[in-house]
């Protein structure tokens, strides 16, 4: 299931599906046996369409099993809202994440060391049905839940920025990259762990396992942060602007 969501983020669509059609086959053998799996093979528009309207039939399937609201699988519905959300049908997609987070029945997506992520989710899903004011209280939830999300942050700031407010949408960008910096030095500790503390034993240095934890600095952080201080008409901001800033600069504007 995570694998088809991260594989929904990158429009890799097919694939998408197909980790779909494989989780349902583990967890529903009755719907789809593990043998009636489709081929991994290059998919072309037609063929993908296909394959996208097989797997939402079964998964409606999976979900008439246990329809009932308390006790339906949260997992099933989380697939379905994938599989909208693919399709561009953002009001299905956001019925059935919210089904997800109403019932009660343990699923993997809804724990709640997972919850965050679906609140994320569902916050994504109405941001891109033009339902911003809605998309902000979920990403707030999600915070809530995970003050350190710092995807949901970002998200948040996005969807200040789509309704014009731009010092919260600085706000929130600047908590994202203050919180996307702990997770960089957290990082940076953890692989000398892994790889030892002795560059002589480990073969590795500072430099290396800075730049080992920078591959994954978000550059779209930055770039909206300027983009952001350009619409409120603050090129000073801007020109600050760059990666690996001191964003502590930025503590006298706004409170993040």
């Amino acid at each position: 299931m995570g694998l088809a969501i991260s594989y929904t983020n990158e429009n890799h669509d097919s694939t998408a599906y197909r980790k779909l059609e494989r989780w349902l086959a583990a967890k529903y053998p009755q719907i789809i046996s593990p043998d009636d799996l489709s081929p991994e093979s290059d998919l072309g528009f037609t063929d993908r369409h296909t394959l996208h309207e097989k797997v939402i039939n079964l998964f409606i399937r999976a979900a008439r099993l246990s329809p009932d609201g308390e006790h339906m699988d949260p997992d099933v519905q989380v697939g379905l809202g994938v599989l909208f959300y693919g399709a561009e049908e953002y009001d299905k997609a956001v019925d059935c994440f919210e089904a997800a987070l109403a019932s009660t029945e343990c699923g993997t997506t809804n724990e709640p060391h997972q919850a965050h992520l679906l609140w994320n989710r569902l916050g994504a899903t109405l941001a891109n049905s033009g339902r911003s004011e809605e998309a902000i209280a979920a990403y707030e939830k999600a915070l809530t839940l995970n003050p350190n999300f710092v995807r949901a942050r970002y998200n948040l700031g996005v969807s200040c920025i789509n309704i014009g407010v731009y010092p919260q949408a600085a706000q929130h960008l600047l908590g994202a990259l203050s919180m996307h910096r702990v997770v960089e030095r957290e990082g940076m500790q953890r692989v000398k762990e892994v790889m030892g503390d002795d560059p002589a034993n480990s073969g590795i240095d500072d430099g290396d396992v800075e730049r080992m934890v920078g591959m994954n600095q978000s550059t779209n952080l930055v770039e909206t942060l300027r983009r952001v201080f350009g619409s409120m008409g603050r090129r000073d901001l801007s020109e600050k602007v760059e990666s690996g800033m001191d964003i502590e600069q930025f503590r006298g504007e706004f409170d993040f």
